[in-house]
Parts: C-alpha cells; structure tokens; sequence
C-alpha cells in the first residue's frame, strides 16, 4: 500500500481528500490475474488537479490484484484513514467496481461523514448507470468523463446539487495534469516493481505514460466507442518532460500507453515533432497503435525514436471475424503490418480475440494456424478466447441491453457485496461466447484448465494447445 500525503502552501482553510485506486482481485481471468501492476497514472492526475488547492491528499494505491483477504484489510484501512476527509474519491474500472462499492459502504458504516465520489467509469457509466446507483451509499456523487475538474469542484463548493457530474477536460489540463502526475508516480513505481518480481516472477521494470485519452476508431468490443469528447493527446513536449521523470526510476523499459500512438492526423504530427527535436529513448519502448496506422508511417520514424516493440490490436487473422469486430481492416492489413515491424528488427506483441459471436470453427482454425506460424518469427501474443462485455461497447450493448444474443452465450460474474446490514448482489456480463455449440463449449472448456492450471507456461501458448485440441473433436 502506498500512502502519500501532498500539501500545498497555500494558507487558509485546509481540506483534507483521500484518493482510491482501482482495487483488483484475484478472479477468473488468468490475464488479469498476471497482469503487471502499475501505480495508476489517473488517479495521481487527480491529485495533480487539485494539488494547488489547500489540500492534503492520502492516496491509496494498492499492487494488484489481491487476494479477497487483502482487499477486506485494505478497505478496512481507507475506511479508518478516511473519516476525518472532506471527501473519499473512488477511481474505478468496469472490473473493479464491486470493490468500490464494497469501500464506500463500509467508509460510511465506519463513520466517514464527507462526500463520497466514485468515477474513472468514463464512457460506460451512462449505460450501466442504474445498477450502479442502486448498489452505492444514497449521497454518492458519480463522476462521468475525467474526475480532475469535477473534484476541484466537490471541494471547493459546499452543496453540489447534482449527483452525477459530466465532466471534460481541455487539450492544455490534460497535457499539465499529466506531468505533474508522473511526478507523483515516481513516488510508488518501485513498490509496484516489486510486487510484479515478488508474486509475478517479473523483473523488468517498464514505466507506463499515458500518451492519449482513447481510441475512437469504434470497434465493436471496445468500451470507447462511445466517448463523446474527442480524444486528447499529451504533446511531444510533455512526452519527452515525463520521460525525463520516468528516467530517474531506473527502468528498463518506456511504455507509450494509450490504445493508438500513431492515431490520426495528430499523432502522426507528434511521431514527427518527437523525431525533429532529437528524442529518443534510450531504454527499450514499447508503444501500441493500430495494424492500419502502422503501414501509414515510414518504419524509420518508429526507429528513430527508440522504438523496440509494438503492440498491435490484431483481434484475429479471419476476415469474418474482423469484420463480425468492425475492425475495418482485413486480415492482409494485419500481415502487412506484422511484416513490415519484423523485417525493420521492430518486435510485435500481438492482441488476439481467438472468437467473436458468429465465429466458426474453421475461421478459429486458421486464426490459430496464423498465430503458431508467428510465434516461430519470435511475435509474442496475448490472446483472449472470447470478447469481454465492457459497457458501452457495441456489443454490450447488442447482447445485454438489446438482447441479441442467446443467454447462453453470455458469462457472468455474480458479485456479492455484505458490509454491516447492506446486502447487495451484481450479476456482472463478463464475456460473449460463439454462437457456434461446439465452439461455445471449446472456448469454456479450455478457460476452465486455464483457470485451474498452476503451472508457469506462456498463457498464449497453452491456449493455442488447448484450442487446437478441441478444434480437433470438433471438426
């Protein structure tokens, strides 16, 4: 756990805020359950936010994912910790958002008499806006959009009249807030380090920057598909300025994070200004865009800023299923794009969605087929068996609000949340499965033993195993 306490000079009244990471634990997934943790860069943008305010701030920022036990001890300790605050902000995900609830119940049952206010939500919240509010203490404020100008005003005003606050942020906030955020996630990135060597066996050490708000290309799986602002992007100045504080860690490695650094106009603009004023990397970087953007920059370029690896949101080598994904590129855009990295000594790190809704058996085949032959050309991959149902993605909302789609072919999380005399259960959509019968069963046979296996091989390759295996019976 990581506390920091951040104090303004200002004189004057001083509030007082505690902030709340997103709280992962230890569930179904097998990706989720090893994925490197990392102190969470919008949460510290809050903190940036307010941070010229007459504040003092504790910031929760827990390694994740925990185990139930963990998380019960950590919730304990937000709740003592925050009963004198003006305000408890909860950041939260799609995936964490039981543990959010579970906090703030348990912050008011310990006394906590400030405003409480849960966001990070972003664009699905006004899909799966109703089920939140039902499952949250009657007074909590809900933020939609970016939290940073929507907690400057919960604590600066004493009555806030509305409940649930849309929230924007300008091109020149998201650039400063996001400096001054790395400044504060210098303070914790070791502590994240360590948890991802200790309980992962992972001992690089890559810092991740946050280089633009969201993809909108409008994919149908993607929960930012209906993000009505458009997207932000840090400069190419206030990239280099966070990777000068993210030097001073010692990392082996840069992460541009973002979905799609090559996105557009702007960030085919920003590739350019990074190259004209002589940036590069000097520890390895790695940075993910989409198939068709990179065969619209010359490789060079890539090169020239440092650039190692490339994650590309692949989704599968099926023309169907790209297109059932509205990827709107076709499986030669996906090769081209994997060749030209490899023929240039750019490593790929592929994202697969081995199955969409209509998907059959044999389009899964030559999708695997495709995946064996680039793990011998050295690609490495991280593949889901089925789209998972983030709101408002497309397809969350086909198959859980239209309902399109035969119940069966929908998993859930059954969620229960027991603090005090509050009793509240969430069946939470959690993936959409093949309507093909024999596909459906493959795919949650094989998450069954990925879920059960102890052993330490690649995931991606034991899915691909276990895929083949089953594809065998069926066809």
């Amino acid at each position: 756990m990581h506390m920091g306490v951040l104090s303004s000079d200002n004189r004057g009244s001083v509030k007082t805020l505690t902030l709340v990471a997103p709280v992962q634990t230890i569930g179904d997934d097998p990706y989720d359950n090893k994925a490197r943790s990392f102190p969470a860069v919008g949460v510290y943008r809050l903190a940036a936010a307010v941070a010229d305010s007459n504040i003092q701030m504790t910031v929760f920022d827990n390694p994740t994912p925990i185990t139930g036990i963990e998380f019960l001890n950590l919730a304990h300790n937000i709740a003592r910790t925050c009963k004198k605050s003006n305000i408890l902000g909860l950041s939260t995900t799609y995936t964490t958002i039981d543990n959010a609830i579970h906090i703030a119940h348990l912050a008011r049952q310990k006394g906590f008499k400030g405003k409480i206010v849960i966001g990070g939500m972003g664009a699905y919240a006004p899909i799966f806006i109703n089920e939140i509010d039902k499952a949250l203490p009657d007074d909590t404020y809900i933020v939609i959009g970016f939290g940073e100008l929507a907690l400057k005003l919960l604590l600066n005003q004493d009555e806030v009249k509305d409940r649930i606050i849309i929230s924007t942020l300008n091109q020149h906030n998201f650039n400063v807030f996001s400096v001054l955020a790395y400044r504060f996630v210098v303070e914790a990135v070791h502590m994240h380090w360590k948890y991802n060597e200790e309980r992962l066996g992972d001992s690089s050490r890559f810092f991740r920057i946050i280089t633009e708000s969201h993809c909108p290309r409008g994919c149908r799986y993607c929960s930012s598909t209906h993000i009505p602002s458009k997207p932000l992007y840090m400069s190419a100045d206030a990239i280099k300025s966070a990777v000068d504080i993210a030097l001073d860690t010692n990392p082996t490695g840069i992460m541009f994070q973002g979905d799609n650094f090559l996105l557009g106009r702007k960030g085919k603009q920003r590739l350019q200004e990074l190259i004209d004023t002589n940036f590069q990397s000097p520890v390895d970087l790695m940075l993910q865009t989409h198939p068709k953007d990179v065969l619209d920059v010359d490789p060079d370029h890539l090169i020239k800023i440092g650039t190692t690896t490339v994650s590309l949101g692949i989704e599968s080598f099926s023309d169907e299923i790209l297109s059932h994904f509205g990827k709107k590129i076709d499986a030669d855009t996906c090769h081209s794009a994997i060749s030209t990295l490899l023929d240039n000594n750019i490593g790929v790190f592929a994202n697969i969605i081995l199955t969409s809704p209509e998907a059959t058996p044999d389009q899964v085949k030559h999708s695997l087929e495709c995946i064996k032959q680039y793990m011998k050309r050295g690609v490495k991959f991280g593949i889901n068996l089925a789209p998972k149902l983030y709101p408002p993605s497309i397809l969350f909302i086909e198959a859980v609000v239209n309902k399109k789609y035969d119940e069966q072919q929908i998993t859930y999380t059954n969620i229960r949340i027991k603090v005090g005399d509050v009793d509240i259960s969430i069946r939470k959509p959690d993936m959409l499965l093949p309507q093909h019968d024999g596909l459906r069963k493959a795919v949650l046979r094989v998450r069954n033993m990925l879920t059960r296996s102890q052993t330490s091989e690649n995931l991606s390759v034991q899915i691909v195993r276990l895929m083949e295996r089953e594809l065998e019976a069926i066809l």
